[in-house]
C-alpha cells in the first residue's frame, strides 16, 4: 500500500509539474506573440505612409537650414499632417522624422518642437538610418535613448523611393515601449517570476520596474539572455 501511494503521489506531482510548466511556457509564447505584433503592426503603418506621395515628394531638401534645424514650418505641410495623424491615431509613435538619404541630414521632424530642439541635424550614424538603406525595407532599430525625449526608444524606418526607384529619403517613426513596459507589469511566472524584454544586441528594452529602462543596460551577462539570444 505504502509503495503504491508512494507512485501515485509522486506520478501526480510529476503531472503536476508537467502542466504548470506548459501553461507557463504558452505564457510566455502568447507574450511573445503580443510583442511581435507590437513591432509588426508599427513596421506596416511606416511602411505603409512611406508610399503616399506627399512623403515621397522631397522637393523641400534645398531650404534646409540650420536656423530651422530642417526646412521651415511653413514648408511640407501634407507631410506634416502624416506625420501628425500617424502620432495622434497609432498612439505609440511620439515623433516622425524624415531625412536626407546621403548623411541623413534632417528635412522634417513632427511635432515641430521637436524640430526646433534638435541637438544635430545629421543622423547618418543612427542605425535606424544604415539598417533603412541596407536593406531597402522596413527595418527595426536597436534601443536607444532619444535625444528628444530623454528616454529609451526603438526606431521604424523605411527607404523612401521615387517612382524610378530611387533613394531619396529615409522615413522613420520613433518608438515609445511604454506598452511593453505595461505588459511587463502584468504579466508574472509563478510567484515570483518576472517579465523582462532585451533587444538583440542584449540592451534591456522593457521592464516592470521602468527605472531601469531610463539609460541603456546590458544584460548580456545573464544565462536566460545569453541562451535565448543563442536561438
Amino acid at each position: 500500500v505504502g509503495l503504491v501511494g508512494y507512485i501515485s503521489i509522486s506520478s501526480m506531482r510529476d503531472e503536476m509539474e508537467k502542466q504548470i510548466e506548459e501553461s507557463q511556457m504558452l505564457l510566455a509564447e502568447t507574450a511573445s506573440e503580443q510583442v511581435q505584433q507590437f513591432f509588426k503592426n508599427a513596421m506596416g503603418v511606416i511602411k505603409l505612409t512611406a508610399q503616399l506621395s506627399a512623403v515621397k515628394d522631397v522637393s523641400s531638401i534645398p531650404f534646409i537650414s540650420e536656423e530651422f534645424k530642417g526646412i521651415p514650418r511653413e514648408m511640407d505641410a501634407e507631410k506634416r499632417s502624416i506625420m501628425n495623424d500617424v502620432i495622434v491615431r497609432y498612439g505609440d509613435f511620439r515623433y516622425m522624422e524624415q531625412v536626407t538619404p546621403d548623411v541623413g541630414k534632417n528635412i522634417v521632424i513632427e511635432p515641430w518642437a521637436f524640430q526646433l530642439d534638435l541637438k544635430e541635424m545629421d543622423f547618418g550614424h543612427r542605425d535606424w538610418f544604415t539598417g533603412a538603406i541596407d536593406t531597402l525595407d522596413a527595418y527595426l532599430s536597436e534601443v536607444y535613448i532619444s535625444s528628444s525625449l530623454g528616454q529609451p526608444v526603438v526606431a521604424i524606418s523605411h527607404p523612401v523611393l521615387d517612382d524610378r526607384a530611387n533613394l531619396v529619403a529615409v522615413w522613420m517613426g520613433a518608438l515609445t515601449l511604454d506598452r511593453l513596459n505595461k505588459l511587463c507589469e502584468q504579466l508574472t511566472f509563478g510567484e515570483t517570476g518576472r517579465v523582462y524584454l532585451v533587444d538583440d544586441k542584449g540592451t534591456l528594452a522593457a521592464h516592470q520596474n521602468q527605472e531601469l529602462t531610463r539609460e541603456v543596460i546590458k544584460v548580456l551577462d545573464v544565462p536566460m539572455v545569453q541562451e535565448a539570444m543563442g536561438g
